[in-house]
């Protein structure tokens, strides 16, 4: 419990320090919410035959990943330059995503593991 607590801290520390960077946000639009939603399923049904049950959890954050990614470089695209997020803001974006995001399948993990064993 005290390791879920750490953890949670932690996310919530890279989270308030990543805010007070210049790292990009990206905007919660439908588009981005339609996109990591079929991406997480998507991500569920291709990576569950493959890894079971952590597959499903994994698919579902890389998945949602995927797809949130995918439709904010369409955005980013349509954009012209001047209103366009740097590329090191961008990938620091990716890097906050993904950390706070295993950050979450860990505590899942840890959880399911305590209650399963």
């Amino acid at each position: 419990l005290l390791f879920l607590m750490v953890l949670a801290i932690l996310a919530e520390a890279v989270d308030f320090w990543a805010s007070s960077t210049d790292i990009h946000e990206a905007m919660v639009t439908k588009g981005s919410l339609w996109g990591a939603a079929i991406g997480a399923g998507a991500g569920m049904i291709i990576l569950t035959p493959v890894f079971w049950g952590p597959g499903i959890w994994g698919g579902f954050f890389l998945g949602g990943l995927a797809g949130l990614l995918i439709t904010e470089w369409f955005h980013q695209s349509q954009l012209k330059s001047p209103d366009q997020a740097t590329k090191s803001a961008f990938f620091a974006m990716i890097g906050q995503k993904m950390l706070k995001g295993f950050f979450s399948v860990v505590m899942i993990f840890v959880s399911l593991s305590n209650i399963y064993s």
